[in-house]
């Protein structure tokens, strides 16, 4: 959207990085270095806290070869760094790689390794530096497929952690110190003939130990309110004694999803819509409401595959990560070889450098094209100038008079949390005009009168 910019007086320094709409837009895209292991390809993600992605490979090609797990840095700012930290070797090659993967809140890592036989199927678990903790083989003798790991410390026996049996349709709890079964759950009676692909949690503010959880079937989406770890653990009891809520039914669609991701902050839940064309959600990320289960928005062009900006093919996971004060999507688009990085920061105007002088304004707005609610304005500093109104779209900065200099920083958010780049404004005072005094003593001299008016 294109804003005019109104100078009234004096000169504007502003400046302001590369920002796009609240609703997620291309930041930028990366590509996997499949110089490590040729023909794996990247399928699941997950995030720590320091922002290092984390993915599992998926072997795209008929050639038994090591699965990977990857670790990503300095993805975001500068050219990404890949790093394998698993290369156990593949005892059947139909079922190729890693096809889950997670981080709890202190930095452990889990990855679960389909390998098409249930004997040889696994998952395991690294600490932050990378050393293996555990492997647990034959997990629930169904293949281990998706992985999530709820927050409750609590717990004598660790951590609880969900993961897919594929084989038989269940999800399968364990507690993490003992890798002991907590519970089990088998749901395919609502949906014959759709399996758990991904699993991922739903916060519930004020508790660690009760969540909801969210399951990629990949024909449909499913939430399963109020989840415990800890009551599973006691009765082992079904997983659908919790309300269901079959909030995106696409079964008859045969979208072939995999990955599901949870924002917090947007209240939304992001999903694979698989690859098969004809689903009307194939290869794009479909975001719906976490509450209402509206569509909100649609990554990628349904049923179109494509390696340009616009689309995917087969997209198969995502994750958000806060960076820098700033909220990211990273999407792996698996068909491509490849990252896309989504941005919701707000893009604000005037976005090219200038300055002001005291006493000088300028006009400042943002786009609302896709913000949510009302635009809040706030200032770094105060006394440098003020703000003409403190919430709508577009606001007038006037510096303040008199021989003041200094920088600040005004920024715009809107209701759901999202922030604007943020502009610089630098108010440098008028140069006065230069006046020479010469004091140099001057001898006197005497001038006849007739010599005045000559």
């Amino acid at each position: 959207m294109f804003k005019k910019i109104i100078i009234l007086s004096g000169i504007l320094l502003l400046s302001t990085s590369l920002a796009f709409s609240a609703k997620w837009s291309l930041y930028k895209t990366f590509y996997v270095d499949t110089t490590i292991t040729p023909g794996v390809s990247y399928m699941w993600l997950a995030a720590d806290a320091n922002n290092n992605l984390y993915a599992s490979g998926f072997n795209s090609n008929a050639t038994p070869t090591p699965i990977h797990f990857y670790k990503i840095s300095n993805w975001l700012a500068g050219t990404p760094t890949f790093l394998a930290f698993d290369t156990s070797t593949m005892a059947m090659p139909q079922y190729r790689g890693g096809l889950g993967i997670a981080v709890d809140a202190d930095g452990n890592i889990y990855g679960a390794v389909e390998t098409g036989a249930a004997a040889s199927s696994y998952y395991k678990i690294w600490n932050p530096s990378l050393a293996e903790i555990t492997t647990v083989l034959n997990p629930s003798s169904g293949r281990p497929t998706g992985i999530a790991v709820d927050n409750d410390t609590t717990n004598p026996k660790g951590r609880h952690l969900f993961h897919g049996d594929l084989l038989n349709g269940k999800i399968r709890v364990r507690n993490m110190l003992d890798q002991s079964i907590a519970g089990g759950a088998t749901y395919d009676q609502l949906k014959p003939g759709t399996y758990p692909r991904d699993i991922v949690i739903q916060p519930i503010a004020g508790t660690d130990t009760i969540y909801n959880l969210w399951v990629n079937r990949s024909r449909d989406i499913l939430r399963f309110n109020n989840v415990s770890g800890r009551a599973i653990e006691a009765d082992i009891t079904n997983i659908l004694q919790y309300a269901c809520d079959t909030i995106v039914d696409n079964a008859d669609q045969n979208a072939s999803g995999l990955g599901i991701a949870y924002d917090n902050v947007k209240n939304t839940v992001i999903y694979s819509g698989g690859s098969l064309v004809g689903s009307g959600i194939g290869h794009t990320m479909q975001i719906i409401n976490a509450t209402t289960g509206a569509v909100v928005q649609v990554l990628g062009v349904p049923d179109e595959s494509g390696n340009d900006d616009a689309h995917f093919n087969f997209p198969s996971d995502a994750v958000v990560v806060t960076a820098s004060g700033k909220r990211y999507l990273v999407v792996s688009d698996y068909g491509n070889w490849r990252m896309k990085v989504y941005s919701s920061a707000i893009p604000v105007t005037p976005n090219t450098p200038k300055a002001i002088n005291p006493g000088g304004s300028v006009l400042i707005s943002a786009d609302t094209t896709n913000t949510v609610g009302t635009i809040t304005w706030t200032m770094s500093t105060t006394g440098l100038g003020q703000l003409s109104a403190l919430t709508g779209p577009e606001v007038t900065f006037t510096a303040q008079t008199g021989n003041i200099s200094g920088t600040l920083t005004i920024t715009a958010t809107d209701e759901e949390g999202d922030t604007g780049t943020t502009a610089v404004i630098t108010i440098t005072p008028t140069s006065a005009p230069l006046i020479i005094e010469d004091n140099t003593a001057i001898a006197p001299r005497f001038v006849p009168l007739g010599e005045l008016f000559e």
